[in-house]
């Protein structure tokens, strides 16, 4: 403010002084008494100059003072923050070690209330099985009378009603391998069937997937492992293992076919992969006083080709003929066996011989037409197998 009044009196100053000069030149003393005035002034204007410079100084030191607290204001905060960010501080961690603590507590009372009902349920479960011990001894006391009447009973059973119930056990058992699948078994593989009822079983190959499964293999050959040059006697009762290869024996498959329209399934796998088959869906053969002659009919389809029932050649038709072996002459090759023939060696119903004969001698050795005329030599046959299912 000083300022601004110090520049307004050198602006009157100036102009006074200019006005006399220009005016009034020649009046020389009323300029003097203005020269007096402008002194005066002047001295004014240095008071108010020194004045100026004073106040300047002391608004600098007030400046430097405020900034001084200033920054002890500022020191004062920060320490009181500081201070109330620790007690904050402190009071997060009584807070949580409070929670903590309630926490705890809870955890130490369910631990406890867990532990009195762990204890009240053995008792409970103590107390119930002793009950069930108790009502158990009771039961088998009571089945243990019951099973002494019925021993007692039994000596009193007729000899009419053990043939009535042995005769219905004899129903429910398996009697082939559709009977199993029937019941279930649906897995290929070695099975247990019952054909001449209770009182003798036969291991069987039965295949559960062809033809809608059920099959019961006759005949099955894997490998030359097991010599099918047998006698009478052999392919009577059957031989070999129905693991690999084997025949299951006349009587077991005259049983099978006896009374029942069954179907004949047969199937060669060659050495390249590649299975063919032929399905006769007429098949039985007679018991051993007939010689286990072979009866088929029906249409023959499939991919082997019909080289057993309708041949082309009389000669080789096999439907109405008897089972041959090397030591039993049955076929219609008057004067010689089939069946003992060198390039043969194996039973089979034959006519005067064949063209199909699946029990010859394995490879290498000479096996004569076994399916004429799609396979013609044993070095082309990797597996053949047999098998029936009644209609």
């Amino acid at each position: 403010m000083a300022g601004v009044l110090l520049a307004i009196f050198v602006y009157v100053l100036l102009f006074c002084a200019a006005s006399c000069q220009k005016i009034y030149i020649d009046e020389k003393n009323y300029c003097n008494r203005n020269d007096q005035t402008i002194e005066i002034l002047n001295d004014k204007i240095e008071y108010l100059r020194q004045e100026n410079a004073r106040q300047a100084e002391s608004l600098k030191h007030e400046n430097t003072r405020i900034a001084v607290n200033q920054k002890n204001i500022q020191e004062e905060f920060n320490e009181l923050f500081n201070i109330l960010m620790k007690n904050v501080t402190n009071i997060h961690e009584d807070l949580k070690s409070n929670i903590l603590q309630t926490i705890n507590e809870k955890i130490e009372y369910l631990r406890q209330e867990n532990a009195r009902q762990i204890e009240s349920s053995k008792r409970e479960n103590a107390r119930q099985i002793e009950s069930l011990k108790r009502e158990n001894a009771r039961q088998i006391d009571s089945l243990k009378q019951e099973i002494a009447q019925i021993k007692k009973n039994e000596t009193n059973i007729h000899d009419d009603l053990k043939s009535s119930i042995l005769e219905t056990i004899k129903a429910e058992l398996y009697k082939d391998c559709k009977k199993l699948y029937i019941h279930g078994n649906t897995e290929s593989g070695v099975y247990e069937i019952y054909p001449f009822g209770i009182e003798s079983k036969v291991s069987v190959f039965c295949d559960m997937m062809t033809e809608g499964g059920g099959w019961t293999a006759i005949q099955r050959r894997v490998s030359g492992s097991v010599s099918f040059d047998r006698n009478w006697t052999d392919y009577k009762t059957g031989f070999g293992n129905p693991n690999g290869s084997y025949w299951i024996g006349n009587d077991v498959i005259q049983q099978l076919t006896r009374g029942r329209n069954s179907s004949l399934y047969v199937s060669i796998t060659l050495t390249n992969g590649t299975k063919l088959y032929e399905l006769y869906n007429q098949f039985f053969v007679a018991d051993e006083i007939n010689k286990y002659r072979l009866f088929l009919g029906g249409q023959a389809t499939g991919t082997l080709g019909d080289s057993m029932l309708h041949t082309g050649d009389s000669r080789f038709d096999l439907s109405g003929m008897s089972f041959s072996t090397p030591d039993r002459d049955n076929d219609r090759w008057i004067g010689r066996n089939c069946a003992a023939e060198s390039n043969i060696r194996g039973g089979w119903w034959f006519n005067a011989c064949n063209r199909a004969f699946l029990n010859g001698q394995w490879s290498p050795e000479s096996w004569y037409r076994p399916w004429y005329p799609t396979v013609t030599e044993s070095k082309q046959i990797k597996e053949t197998l047999m098998m029936i299912k009644y209609n």
